[in-house]
């Protein structure tokens, strides 16, 4: 076999694409001898091969038993593994392992990835929002009438600021 130097031309064996040839139904078999009745080409199956009306594309179907992805995922989440807490062991649920251990990564290593998740997280599931349903209690009225005054002056200096 002959080496080949840098400036050598690589010639490709594959050629040049060919486009499929309409054919029509006729020149086939089982077509029933009718000219011109169907062309057969690209994206055009022979009739005789086409899926037939009401006869499924798969018919034994998924095997009972078989489970999915959610099934599966669950089951895996609810399972209980061992969690050292504090220098004791304890048995929680991978769900919760996974939980805490985001939470922790967030925490303690200032992991900003973690934190940002852990938002997602709270916020998709509605985890601490405010009810505006509830009607504001007068305690709460009063509450805030004399804390506005002050609040209202710590802006303004920080404003001038």
């Amino acid at each position: 076999m002959k080496k080949r130097s840098k400036g050598d031309k690589v010639e490709s064996c594959i050629g040049p694409r060919k486009r499929p040839v309409a054919r029509q139904a006729s020149s086939l078999k089982g077509s029933g001898g009718a000219i011109g009745a169907y062309d057969v080409g690209y994206k055009k199956p022979p009739k005789h091969t086409q899926f037939q009306p009401r006869h499924s594309g798969n018919p034994k179907g998924r095997k009972k038993g078989t489970r999915n992805l959610v099934t599966d995922l669950a089951e895996e989440l609810a399972e209980q593994v061992e969690v050292i807490e504090g220098n004791q062991p304890r048995r929680v649920s991978k769900q919760r392992a996974l939980i805490k251990s985001l939470f922790i990564r967030g925490i303690q290593q200032k992991d900003v990835r973690a934190i940002a998740k852990a938002f997602d997280l709270v916020h998709a599931h509605g985890i601490g929002r405010v009810d505006t349903e509830q009607p504001i209690e007068p305690y709460e009225i009063e509450i805030f009438r004399k804390f506005a005054p002050r609040l209202l002056k710590s802006l303004a200096v920080s404003v001038k600021d």
